[in-house]
């Protein structure tokens, strides 16, 4: 049978070099596009259920949330285990299935279970994008310091809005994505302090004036005006500075002081406006939350300020930010440009920075790591272009899955060459000699 195969092939030299053309065009088709992981994902369908209920202590989140989630989602086909943690504020469920299930199939079972969930107003439970190898970037947001304060010209309030609301929903149109979880920094509010002598001095109740703050916060409109052939909606603008993004004027700036002098200024402007809103009318004498809060009036008789912009944003109604439950550090190693390692003033290797915005982008289960890192770093790039952020904004990544995987690839080529070059070592002792005798 060989023989006669080796025969066919001598006599049709041209099918066999057609033959050959395409078993080396397929062979490298395959191996420039197989899909090379660090390591395999061997893990079951895993859905993990996330619910917030702030305020709730443990005790409440179990009764009211965990348990008729648990309720719900019990006696889907495949479920295997169901384990939960409930702890202040926070209800975490974690299913896990069985081999047989396909992960798109239980996690659409269980969202379809979660829509008839009865839980406590405000509490909307939503299912993490997190898997058991997902993580493929973990960046920081980095900005220059202030040569004359020394400190950053972008507050941990200004990296967290722009990670949140710029870089997550870029990096989240990248295909292959499931998520992009940022971490660290903090949640700019505006705080009203209001005074209880005040309060009672003038009549108005804290109900009365929380409710006015909601209230007035919001856009109304009227009805269409015709003229002619022309219609006109008449609107009413109320949202504290106008609605508009204070971030989106700075991308256009170069300089970035010039661009953290006008986020400081957008929000003076929004707290001269909460001073400015009516909270209630007394005596048909309108009472403005100016009048009412601690510190007394800031502003005249027109509205204008009359502290300056130091103490205006001090007391009364002041730039805050939400109750952190914790901060994100990082050490980095003191590299020159060829990447040797340096020694800092203080003696250390490392730099350390205490607190800062860290960002962690997930990959979609049963996605290929290498084409989703390749759009990711592009994305980045992307973004650390001029345009894109704040000037003096970069996002500096600093774990990337690529390193990992081309490591092992290495060992994998290593070890294969290796092992073709004893095979054929040992072929050529054994098979090598002479056929027969001289």
């Amino acid at each position: 049978m060989v023989r006669k195969f080796i025969d066919w092939a001598l006599a049709n030299p041209l099918l066999v070099l057609l033959a050959t053309v395409a078993l080396a065009v397929g062979g490298g088709y395959a191996f420039t596009h197989v899909n090379i992981e660090a390591y395999p994902d061997p893990a079951q369908a895993i859905i993990e259920v996330v619910a917030q209920y702030p305020g709730a202590s443990a005790e409440e989140v179990e009764r009211q949330v965990t348990i008729p989630i648990e309720v719900a989602l019990a006696g889907m086909p495949g479920l295997e285990t169901t384990r939960s943690k409930s702890l202040f504020g926070l209800s975490h469920i974690r299913n896990q299935f069985g081999y047989t299930r396909d992960y798109d199939q239980a996690k659409q079972d269980v969202l379809n279970r979660l829509a008839s969930v009865n839980l406590p107003a405000g509490v909307n439970p939503v299912i993490s994008p997190a898997s058991p190898i997902g993580e493929i970037v973990r960046y920081t947001l980095v900005s220059d310091v202030d040569p004359a304060s020394g400190k950053p010209y972008y507050t941990l309030s200004d990296l967290k809005s722009i990670q949140d609301f710029i870089i997550q929903r870029e990096l989240l149109r990248v295909p292959r994505i499931a998520g992009v979880t940022g971490v660290g920094g903090t949640a700019k509010r505006y705080e009203v302090q209001p005074d209880p002598v005040l309060l009672r001095k003038h009549g108005v109740t804290l109900a009365q004036s929380q409710t006015a703050l909601g209230n007035s916060n919001t856009n109304s409109s009227g009805d269409n005006l015709t003229q002619g052939q022309l219609s006109i909606v008449v609107r009413s603008p109320g949202l504290f500075g106008n609605g508009q993004d204070p971030q989106q004027a700075t991308l256009a700036m170069h300089d970035q002081a010039a661009a953290a002098e006008s986020l400081r200024s957008e929000e003076l402007r929004r707290c001269v406006e909460i001073r400015q809103m009516v909270a209630a009318s007394v005596n048909n004498v309108p009472v403005r939350v100016d009048q009412l809060v601690d510190g007394g009036s800031a502003l005249n008789a027109d509205g204008t300020p009359n502290w300056s912009d130091a103490d205006l944003a001090k007391k009364g109604v002041v730039i805050s930010h939400q109750t952190r439950q914790g901060r994100v550090a990082i050490s980095r190693p003191r590299n020159d440009s060829d990447g040797k390692q340096l020694r800092g003033p203080d003696g250390a290797y490392l730099w350390d920075d205490d607190d800062v915005v860290q960002g962690i982008v997930l990959l979609r289960k049963g996605q290929e790591s290498m084409p989703a890192l390749r759009d990711v770093k592009a994305k980045i790039d992307e973004l650390n272009s001029p345009g894109h952020l704040p000037p003096g904004v970069k996002i500096a990544v600093f774990y990337n899955r690529t390193d990992l995987i081309n490591k092992t690839t290495e060992t994998v080529n290593e070890n294969l060459l290796v092992g073709m070059g004893l095979v054929g070592a040992i072929l050529l002792l054994f098979l090598g000699g002479t056929s027969g005798p001289p």
